[in-house]
């Protein structure tokens, strides 16, 4: 999840924050509503089996407690976070009814198959215009 923090900072133009932790919190929804009700979000979203696996190999490189943890009986559930944040049919609700069109969800592939069209619909949902010429 991608959240604008402009109202945040004011004056200090556009300013951003990249977590994919936030997408699997619903403290995180009601707490950035709270404080930002017409926040733009977006949310990129990859293959879910390999977000999961790449999450894993993430935690796995930085040595994870939770990691070590599940390590031991070698058990995979839905509340695993490595999982959790791959349930996009139960996250995404969520955040729509929250946030409506302000979030914008798109396809990983898509960055990656035209990544100047993919900036430019990122710039349009963030209201940033006269762009063109950025490429």
């Amino acid at each position: 999840v991608v959240i604008d923090l402009q109202s945040f900072w004011s004056g200090l133009g556009h300013a951003t924050d990249v977590s994919p932790d936030y997408f699997i919190s619903e403290n995180a929804i009601e707490r950035i509503k709270m404080h930002n009700p017409d926040v733009k979000l977006i949310a990129v979203l990859r293959d879910p089996i390999d977000r999961a696996v790449s999450h894993y190999q993430m935690l796995r490189s930085y040595g994870s407690r939770a990691l070590r943890d599940w390590s031991k009986d070698h058990r995979v559930t839905t509340e695993t976070s490595w999982v959790q944040a791959s349930l996009y049919s139960k996250w995404i609700p969520l955040w729509q009814e929250e946030f409506q069109d302000n979030l914008l969800v798109l396809d990983f592939r898509s960055m990656i198959l035209d990544p100047t069209q993919f900036i430019r619909i990122v710039l349009e949902h963030f209201g940033v215009r006269n762009h063109t010429n950025i490429f």
